[in-house]
């Protein structure tokens, strides 16, 4: 999604990182890049994966210690409000491309006092996709304060429920106020785009005046906020790790975990976990990186003392334990019996409960010091 942000609200030039990241890891003696390919399989554990790609139609193995989702997202699409119909409908990250060199819309250079109307939440924040975007509102005014500073005169208009410029970005929205730019606050479905004579007309109801507007655009920019990838459906079902509602990628725990998949050796960053500001997602990314740099630093691996563990000679390869573990720990081995992954497992005690011929057990909670403690507990009792 970097590719289609030129500059940062707060200025920074995201196309010179962007091309010096992408410079640093292409030249890079020691990292090795696979460009057009697909990721068909993985197997394997923390320290010892081994992933298998689609590259340009043939099959590829690689072989490493841990896995870092960067995956990102999109632009979300719609039709609403004659997008893709009428050609003074556009998005936000098309009026950026426009504003840095693009080929401009008749509104940005035929008119010194244009009228741009931006409409926020565009089928975000309604039943379908619940959740809020973050950077929408921010990057609403980012391109309304390029449009003043390019266009003195003109007209800005921001539509919206409400304005959500997170954090110390409160500050660009006050230089938006002094720069002339309108924000107006609507109820929910108080809003109607409607073409006349192909002309489009914003039918609004103003909060603030206690009055509906009629608003002729010149051009009508909507914010839509961000989807998740369309391949995160794919990978959810080959790394076995959850998509929350929304359909981004669940971390293992929110405050304890917040880089990691459920899958020990398994991390995430940026929007694959999330809508977020480039800023955020760089220092995720960061803490990603430390938590694989913990595991690929170590020469050894500790596992739980409570790990899994199968009796090859009771195991019967059902396969019940390797549907059922939420980890991906239990594979069938080449011998056709279950074996438990040490580095995977978490003890969690599912595949013990769940194993009809019994084969699988907890490390230092099997089952005949249980029975034992259970039968002199219950002899002792008898005896009183």
């Amino acid at each position: 999604m970097a590719r289609n942000i030129r500059i940062t609200l707060e200025g920074t030039d995201v196309g010179a990182h962007l091309d010096q990241l992408i410079h640093a890891t292409a030249s890079h003696p020691r990292i090795k890049v696979f460009l057009k390919s697909d990721l068909v399989r993985i197997s394997g554990q923390p320290g010892d994966f081994t992933s298998v790609l689609n590259v340009n139609g043939s099959e590829t193995r690689v072989e490493h210690g841990v896995v870092i989702l960067a995956t990102g997202g999109q632009e979300r699409s719609t039709e609403q409000y004659f997008h893709g119909r009428h050609r003074d409908v556009i998005t936000q990250s098309k009026l950026e491309s426009m504003l840095s060199g693009g080929p401009p819309h008749p509104a940005l250079s035929g008119k010194s006092d244009p009228t741009i109307a931006m409409i926020q939440c565009v089928e975000s924040r309604d039943a379908k996709n619940p959740y809020c975007s973050r950077v929408c509102c921010s990057e609403a005014v980012k391109n309304a304060l390029e449009i003043k500073r390019r266009l003195p005169h003109s007209r800005v208009l921001i539509l919206g429920r409400d304005m959500r410029t997170y954090g110390f970005r409160e500050i660009y929205y006050q230089k938006a106020l002094e720069q002339g730019v309108e924000f107006i606050r609507h109820p929910d479905d108080a809003l109607e785009v409607v073409e006349n004579e192909g002309r489009l007309e914003v039918e609004v109801y103003d909060v603030a005046a206690g009055r509906g507007r009629t608003i002729l655009p010149d051009l009508l920019v909507l914010s839509t906020g961000i989807a998740p990838a369309e391949t995160n459906s794919a990978l959810s079902g080959v790394l076995r790790s959850a998509l929350t509602d929304d359909g981004f990628f669940q971390e293992a725990h929110p405050k304890l975990r917040p880089v990691e998949l459920a899958n020990e050796g398994e991390f995430l960053c940026g929007v694959a976990h999330s809508p977020r500001f480039m800023d955020e997602t760089i220092i995720q990314a960061h803490a990603a990186a430390a938590r694989a740099s913990a595991i690929l630093s170590k020469a050894q691996l500790e596992i739980v003392g409570h790990m899994a563990c199968v009796n090859p000679a009771e195991c019967v390869a059902c396969a019940t334990c390797v549907r059922l573990c939420p980890y991906g720990a239990p594979v069938i081995n080449d011998l056709r019996k279950a074996e438990v992954r040490g580095a995977m497992c978490m003890g969690c005690g599912s595949c013990v409960a769940a194993c009809p011929s019994r084969a699988v057990v907890l490390q230092q909670q099997e089952r005949e010091p249980f029975s034992a403690m259970l039968d002199e507990l219950l002899v002792s009792g008898g005896s009183r």
